[in-house]
């Protein structure tokens, strides 16, 4: 696998942090659309993140597990809070990013093959889209089943992700139709990461609507416990347990 994304990372961390934000990378999905995005986002400090993202996180407690931290500026915000917090990436670079940026506990994981103990966190962050990262309605199930077991009895999933209807794209509403016609959910895209001549492996990310993810947590044991509505389609949610663990 190339680490597109992870070098992205890196560059931006040795040559852009202290002198501008130049390092970008692609973002192509699998119809070809392809999109330049910032790589100075993934360490942005709690004043610069948008407001839907600053009132999710206050519902953080305990001991933490973020899941995809890229860079880590989630985790070093709450470690800052005196938070204990575990980072979860599969990205090499990633991972190198947020060791030097003074990370504590760092993990190199497939969020879909997390080995944790059982009721042993308190919060689980699924920040900047990263709830569906785990891939397809299925996936996302048998994830929010582990995170079921690997939380204690009050735990809570903190996520965001993208209302996928929120939109008039032409080209997003025929991806949409594309989907169904394929008999996959509308908002599930695959994608991968490109950085100068790095390419990254294709991967299913989801995106669902409020109503998708009701539908999506029945038999899970997870219930939407609070909302906090974001610009253009974006949202987020903590998840608790529906019978208390």
């Amino acid at each position: 696998m190339t680490d597109a994304f992870g070098e992205s990372l890196i560059a931006y961390y040795c040559r852009d942090y202290f002198c501008g934000e130049r390092t970008r990378y692609i973002v192509r999905r699998d119809d070809g659309l392809c999109e330049s995005q910032n790589v100075g986002v993934y360490f942005d400090e709690y004043p610069a993140w948008q407001d839907f993202e600053k009132e999710i996180i206050d519902y953080t407690q305990g001991r933490v597990l973020d899941l995809g931290a890229g860079a880590g500026r989630h985790t070093l915000y709450l470690q800052l809070k005196s938070h204990e917090v575990h980072a979860v990436d599969i990205s090499e670079g990633a991972l190198l990013v947020m060791k030097k940026r003074g990370v504590k506990n760092l993990w190199a994981m497939d969020l879909r093959k997390l080995e944790f103990p059982e009721n042993h966190f308190d919060s689980v962050l699924m920040l900047f889209n990263n709830f569906g990262l785990a891939g397809g309605l299925k996936e996302t199930r048998d994830l929010l089943e582990v995170l079921y077991k690997i939380s204690t009895k009050k735990g809570r999933i903190i996520a965001t992700t993208r209302d996928p209807y929120q939109t008039e794209k032409p080209e997003h509403l025929v991806y949409h139709e594309r989907n169904r016609k394929a008999g996959r959910p509308p908002g599930l895209i695959r994608i991968r990461i490109e950085y100068q001549e790095k390419i990254g492996d294709w991967f299913d990310l989801l995106m669902v609507s409020p109503c998708e993810l009701k539908e999506l947590l029945i038999g899970t044991g997870w219930m939407i416990a609070e909302g906090a509505p974001g610009p253009n389609g974006m949202y987020g949610v903590v998840l608790e347990k529906r019978w208390g663990g």
